[in-house]
């Protein structure tokens, strides 16, 4: 696993993104120089209000034709693939993000019943589009898992969220706020479905790529741009990632299956606020004695907790700016900046 997380991190990819692969390679007298050099071309704005759609004009990612089934060996599957990988085999996933929206029409015209439907359509692949089947609990209705990078949501999107489920009634229509700093929306039918995933993406935010083997929702410091300690706003990391991830909360093909689910958090000050150490991937804010006009991360990989296993990351001793955050965690070129020992996040000030 860990191999891996090493593999995704170290991957050099050149698609859509400025060459920046003579900067810090080694601590040297002009390492300031570089790291605002590298400021300066990641093209990351600084403001912390994210255009989700903007993001997708630029097209910093250009979407791929293959997904994590296509790299599958068909000896793999026949020996040993659980019944989940069986099954994305025979379609992926991701066709759920257009079938989403041709299930709902068609059940809303009578051109199907929900007898009729492929449950393993129903019961697995719609969770790529963050729809997910409450057979037990609420029959034909799903919960949605959406996308909130750094659970920042507006008032706006608040009320969205409301008029969303009031039709539910108290009983099935509830909000709820996860952990991860996530919203999931409940007793949404599948004929509303269509309508719901166009009102989320309108109010900026999305529900694809949310669950089952995909990246999970980027977890940032719940007090960003309020805590006095903060060396970065994790706002705009978190929004970034999410973008180059979801393409817009559009979908991409590229992130979209993965072996299993993936956890990224980003903490802003020294204090971890975002449990960096049991995410795959966490950056801990840090100021780098070779930087130290622009804060950035240390890097950890390989945390993991879950009821049955809890696994605390490991420390790579590598340092990575701010503004380059986004493209190291998606393994775009952007060379972490070696030392010999992390660089220490600042200490609080003496109180007075």
């Amino acid at each position: 696993m860990l191999a891996l997380l090493i593999a995704l991190c170290s991957a050099i990819s050149t698609a859509g993104r400025p060459a920046r692969s003579a900067l810090r390679r080694s601590p040297s007298r002009s390492s300031v120089a570089l790291c605002d050099a590298a400021s300066a071309s990641s093209g990351v704005s600084p403001a912390w209000e994210f255009d989700p759609l903007e993001a997708k004009s630029r097209g910093r990612r250009p979407k791929l034709l293959k997904t994590g089934s296509d790299y599958v060996r068909a000896e793999a599957l026949e020996s040993g693939a659980n019944k989940f990988e069986k099954m994305k085999n025979e379609k992926d996933g991701t066709a759920a993000w257009t079938e989403i929206h041709e299930l709902s029409a068609k059940l809303r015209a009578g051109e199907c019943t929900w007898e009729e439907l492929n449950l393993d359509d129903i019961n697995l692949r719609l969770k790529w589009a963050g729809f997910f089947h409450r057979p037990k609990e609420a029959p034909r209705t799903f919960m949605v898992r959406l996308k909130v990078p750094n659970g920042v949501i507006t008032a706006a999107q608040a009320r969205v969220f409301a008029d969303l489920v009031e039709p539910y009634g108290p009983k099935l229509g509830v909000v709820d706020i996860t952990t991860r700093q996530n919203i999931q929306l409940r007793g949404i039918t599948l004929e509303d479905a269509s309508h719901v995933a166009d009102a989320l993406l309108e109010c900026g935010l999305g529900s694809f790529m949310s669950g089952l083997d995909n990246v999970r929702n980027l977890v940032g410091s719940p007090i960003a741009g309020l805590d006095p300690h903060e060396l970065v706003d994790t706002r705009p990391v978190c929004a970034q990632i999410n973008s180059d991830i979801t393409g817009a909360f559009r979908g991409n093909p590229e992130w979209a299956n993965l072996p299993r689910k993936f956890n990224i958090a980003v903490s802003g000050s020294r204090d971890d606020f975002s449990h960096t150490t049991i995410n795959d991937i966490g950056l801990q804010a840090a100021v780098h004695p070779d930087c130290p006009s622009e804060p950035g991360f240390n890097i950890v990989l390989g945390g993991y907790f879950s009821i049955k296993r809890v696994a605390e990351s490991i420390p790579m001793g590598a340092w990575v700016s701010a503004r380059d955050a986004p493209a190291f965690s998606l393994g775009a070129r952007a060379a972490p900046h070696r030392a010999t020992r992390p660089a220490r996040a600042a200490a609080h000030p003496p109180a007075p």
